[in-house]
């Protein structure tokens, strides 16, 4: 499918595209570096601004796969705490170690809205829940439905895309938990269940 990809947007001229997909399929796209939309990140190859939006145009056309692919992606961590019982959701990992918290997961969450039905992922936190820690979260919504917003983490699909998992909200009476593990949200594993599916992440 890849050559596939490359052999049309060569054709179209838009070489660049190409080699940003070719740099994808080695596993390079967390190296391409910026931090603003997609069109934004081709400023620094000085190309014309109509070759740029030609390039931005061809990114939004192509198959979803190699759009997940291209995408920047920003990490999250999963935490937890022992002593109270606690997973955390965390920008780093040294975020809760002053609270007692370890490392249990790192996920990849879509740094901009580039891919297709992109929606924003929030943490969110209630601090009535698993006392003196707080309960933190993750939210599609911003108002953190009456809890505690404490920023945006990302972005994830809105439907599942060829390279994407789906990242489920479980909860089993105490407290929050996010996994893209559908087996972690059993009533057999500490007694959690689905409350939905929150996205779709990269995998």
């Amino acid at each position: 499918m890849m050559r596939e990809v490359l052999s049309r947007l060569l054709k179209a001229g838009l070489l660049v595209v190409a080699v940003f997909s070719s740099m994808a399929a080695l596993g390079q796209t967390e190296r391409l570096g910026g931090a603003g939309p997609v069109a934004e990140r081709f400023t620094d190859l000085n190309l014309p601004p109509a070759n740029i939006e030609d390039v931005f145009k061809a990114y939004s056309k192509l198959e979803p796969v190699n759009q997940v692919l291209l995408a920047r992606k920003v990490s999250i961590y999963r935490q937890y705490q022992p002593t109270y019982g606690d997973h955390s959701i965390a920008l780093t990992i040294a975020d809760g170690t002053s609270q007692g918290y370890i490392n249990e997961a790192t996920y990849k969450l879509f740094a901009d809205a580039s891919v297709a039905g992109a929606i924003p992922l929030y943490r969110c936190a209630s601090m009535a829940r698993v006392q003196p820690v707080g309960d933190r979260y993750v939210s599609e919504f911003k108002d953190c439905q009456g809890e505690l917003f404490e920023g945006q983490l990302g972005y994830a699909a809105k439907t599942q895309l060829p390279g994407t998992s789906p990242l489920y909200l479980c909860f089993n009476g105490g407290e929050y938990f996010v996994t893209p593990n559908g087996g972690e949200c059993e009533p057999s594993y500490a007694g959690y269940s689905v409350v939905r599916i929150l996205g779709y992440i990269p995998q």
